[in-house]
């Protein structure tokens, strides 16, 4: 019998324990985002706002650009000592970069190191997130009753998009509480201090979590792998393209789920207290779908869940932008909803199938180096390229690189067999544990 077979009352723990660190990366980045329209005035120095605004978001991207990097230098260590102690680590540097964002002195009163600081703190992060999503998604997956791994996947991004909304809802709730001067002067801060609060509280339920029994197990049969980016790149390329390619939905994913309330502020010149209600409330609807999509790819498996969210998204995604051009919040709200839905499709699989199709020995690995370098290139500049087109005057040419995007993704899933039932406990040198369930 399989290892990750655990009882579903044994799994709950971990589950929380791993889930909770993608709730702090994805709040940290998400309210970065949603308030960047606010600070970045105050620690940026541009010509004009929108300058200011590009400068934000090209910080964005540099964290997103350091994933790769936090990839090469921590994954590996998920592989030789654990997924626990990584996962520890992990939230130890998101939630101290957190705190720095937040104490960070403006422009106006340390000129260039506020911006430098800033930068470093977001790298900082960046690294931190190369390690959290594979760490956390493995923790979870590798824990979860064998016959439901696709809902407790789910539940790993479900913290996701919780993390996101709960930076939008903030950005809400900030902006009511505060009137726009204090809000511009020291307002913004404090979303981030409270990042840096929910970093400790998943480090307490990292470091009483047990480690993950694929993990023990393959320890236990001598068979880390010393080498994991050598052994990655030697035998499991066409695994790295497979989640490089499902991954490249994080551009749709932060379009949709962070970029569109300031997109449709700028495009259309709806009020930023409604776009941020709107896109609000359809997070709270992505994230109720999210593991019911989940429990559904337990059933009918995960590529009709894949397929229908590249193909949906490659068929709607000019449309559904071009309605945001007519400043109307009941469109922004049905065009926010629509592309969420299709998101959480990909959202519901995401985890289980990384894991599924990875052997164990070099599972942190290799999810993590491709993810980080498609949340990179793809998901971290979509925010600054969705900016400087708007900027440019042509932010409706955003749709033909996410439909790009969406093709390339569902053109590889096509192809690639279906994951669901497969062992998560076979190996480099141990590649027959038990027989796969699906083909």
């Amino acid at each position: 019998m399989s290892t990750t077979h655990s009882t579903r009352r044994g799994s709950i723990k971990p589950l929380i324990a791993g889930s909770f660190g993608n709730f702090v990366e994805w709040y940290d980045w998400g309210i970065f985002a949603v308030l960047a329209t606010v600070f970045s005035t105050q620690i940026f120095h541009g010509e004009s706002d929108f300058a200011s605004l590009l400068q934000t978001f090209t910080t964005f991207a540099v964290g997103f650009a350091a994933r790769p990097i936090g990839a090469v230098l921590l994954s590996p260590l998920g592989d030789r000592v654990g997924r626990k102690r990584l996962l520890s680590i992990a939230i130890l540097m998101m939630s101290a970069g957190s705190l720095v964002l937040a104490i960070t002195p403006t422009y106006e009163a340390i000129g260039v190191f506020s911006p430098i600081i800033f930068v470093l703190a977001r790298i900082a992060q960046g690294i931190s997130a190369g390690a959290e999503f594979q760490s956390g998604s493995s923790f979870v997956v590798e824990h979860a009753p064998a016959n439901r791994r696709g809902l407790f996947g789910s539940i790993t991004l479900f913290t996701c998009v919780l993390g996101t909304l709960g930076a939008t809802a903030t950005g809400v709730i900030v902006t009511q509480v505060f009137d726009p001067e204090t809000l511009a002067a020291w307002g913004w801060r404090v979303p981030f201090l409270l990042g840096a609060v929910f970093g400790l509280v998943g480090l307490y339920l990292r470091t009483s979590a047990e480690e993950t029994p694929t993990f023990q197990a393959v320890s236990e049969r001598n068979e880390i792998v010393r080498s994991p980016i050598k052994e990655v790149f030697k035998s499991h390329k066409l695994t790295m393209l497979r989640i490089f390619a499902i991954s490249s939905y994080t551009g749709a994913y932060y379009l949709w789920t962070v970029f569109l309330p300031t997109y449709a502020h700028l495009a259309a010149g709806l009020p930023l207290e409604q776009t941020l209600l709107g896109g609000t409330i359809s997070l709270v609807i992505m994230a109720i779908a999210i593991p019911i999509f989940g429990g559904l790819s337990d059933k009918i498996g995960r590529k009709p869940l894949l397929l229908t969210h590249f193909f949906g998204i490659a068929i709607l995604a000019y449309p559904l932008l071009w309605l945001l051009e007519t400043p109307s919040f009941g469109l922004f709200l049905v065009v926010d909803i629509v592309g969420c839905l299709f998101v959480a499709l990909t959202s519901a699989t995401q985890a289980t199938v990384y894991s599924e199709i990875s052997h164990a020995d070099i599972r942190n690995t290799v999810i993590g180096l491709p993810y980080s370098i498609s949340a990179a290139l793809i998901g971290g500049t979509m925010p600054l390229v969705a900016t400087a087109l708007l900027a440019a005057g042509n932010g409706i040419n955003v749709a033909f690189i996410v439909i790009g995007l969406a093709l390339f993704g569902g053109i590889v899933v096509i192809f690639m067999p279906e994951p669901k039932g497969r062992s998560l406990d076979i190996t480099s040198s141990n590649p027959v544990v038990e027989p796969q369930l699906a083909q």
